[in-house]
């Protein structure tokens, strides 16, 4: 069964192999935005399927509906409209004032950064269009699955698709530049979830790559912008 949370991982792994990403961690919201009970633990974490399309293949009525919406909207890993809701949320949580966001994710594919066989097999696959709304409720963030209903998004769960909503105990900020001198991106300031505050991203990301089981680190990257050269 493919869960929320895999789709939610699994995001993230396509976009730092994409994009060959790492950085240094800064700036942590506020001590005062602490724990939540019943936080998932490392091993309820199922194994990442990549081979899986990712999100929900998007006809263009959706497409359109999605960047028509108002909410945060992300292309191929970085934002491109509804920056302003994102920092609006961000300032309130910093303040440990509770408040929510919809965020809509959206993935393309070119024959320009992937080989032809690739494209070839993955093309009717994309675009696709993965949305979500995030919750802080004072103690901790919740993401919940939103599906397209025809004339709009609305939180919903599919069974054998959606998990349960995923909640973590922070919202950690990393900002920096690219290790890699062909990384098609300069800077980047992110913002992800995790359940333990002192892991930097290049934890993360070295638990994304290790190849020994229990190296992961659960996360989820929310929100992103990258300067791109």
């Amino acid at each position: 069964m493919r869960k929320n949370l895999n789709l939610l991982l699994s995001i993230s792994v396509i976009s730092m192999f994409l994009l060959t990403a790492c950085g240094k961690a800064m700036d942590e919201i506020p001590e005062k935005i602490t724990s939540v009970s019943e936080t998932p633990s490392a091993e309820e974490i199922s194994p990442i399927d990549t081979d899986e399309p990712v999100g929900i293949a998007a006809s263009p009525e959706e497409l359109k509906a999605a960047k028509e919406s108002g909410y945060v909207i992300m292309e191929d890993g970085s934002v491109i409209g509804g920056k302003e809701k994102w920092l609006s949320f961000y300032e309130k949580v910093s303040k440990g004032e509770a408040a929510d966001v919809r965020i809509i994710n959206i993935y393309t594919l070119d024959n320009i950064n992937c080989t032809e066989e690739y494209y070839e097999a993955e093309k009717d696959n994309y675009p696709t269009l993965f949305a979500s709304e995030l919750v802080y409720d004072g103690d901790g963030f919740t993401t919940n699955p939103l599906h397209y209903a025809g004339n709009g998004f609305s939180e919903s769960y599919i069974e054998g698709y959606d998990s349960p909503p995923t909640t973590w105990k922070y919202l950690m900020r990393y900002t920096g530049k690219p290790s890699s001198a062909t990384a098609l991106f300069s800077d980047y300031d992110r913002y992800v979830l995790v359940n333990d505050n002192t892991v930097s991203w290049e934890d993360i990301e070295q638990g994304m790559y290790s190849s020994q089981l229990g190296d992961g680190i659960p996360f989820d990257e929310v929100f992103c912008e990258y300067t791109w050269k």
